[in-house]
């Protein structure tokens, strides 16, 4: 996943080995969530800060750190 630290857009790379993913924020909210995966996504929607995003397939589950930054 890059970049990271991140305006908002980021790149998965080996997407295609996952069928899930979720945005979740430190308090444990789920800001976004997808029952596909895509190679891009643009989370400039989202308020700075930490997040998790989490991939699943049926074997396994992956998380990983996301730091949201402000674009100015």
């Amino acid at each position: 996943m890059f970049p990271n630290p991140t305006s908002g857009a980021i790149t998965l790379k080996h997407a295609d080995q996952f069928n899930s993913i979720k945005v979740i924020d430190l308090q444990g909210k789920v800001q976004f969530a997808a029952n596909s995966v895509k190679e891009e996504y643009d989370f400039s929607h989202l308020s700075a800060g930490v997040y998790w995003i989490q991939l699943t397939n049926d074997t396994q589950s992956i998380s990983k750190k996301l730091i949201i930054q402000n674009g100015n």
